[in-house]
């Protein structure tokens, strides 16, 4: 499973400075994470299904893409992992506490 402090984010803490750097880490985590949290990569998708299959091109998998997808959103947020505001922790819900 990839966490949002795998691969090249992780790299990014391990070596920043705490300074400049560390804010550049978080805002391309908030930013990564928003874009995978956010409805408008799921529409896209389906969007791009209708399109192929008005072309009568086989792309039914992508409706079932896209149905996880918003499945998965909408369980982050009823959970309260909203899209995030800056630190990891903090959404537009609410903070995330770990009680």
């Amino acid at each position: 499973m990839v966490s949002p402090t795998s691969g090249g984010i992780a790299a990014c803490r391990k070596w920043a400075d705490r300074t400049q750097r560390l804010h550049r880490c978080y805002r391309l985590e908030e930013s990564l994470y928003n874009l995978v949290h956010d409805y408008a990569p799921p529409a896209v998708l389906l969007s791009a299904r209708s399109a192929l299959h008005l072309g009568h091109i086989e792309s039914d998998w992508m409706i079932t893409i896209a149905a996880y997808w918003n499945f998965h959103i909408a369980v982050d947020r009823g959970l309260g992992y909203g899209l995030k505001l800056g630190p990891f922790a903090q959404t537009y819900l609410g903070i995330i506490s770990k009680a």
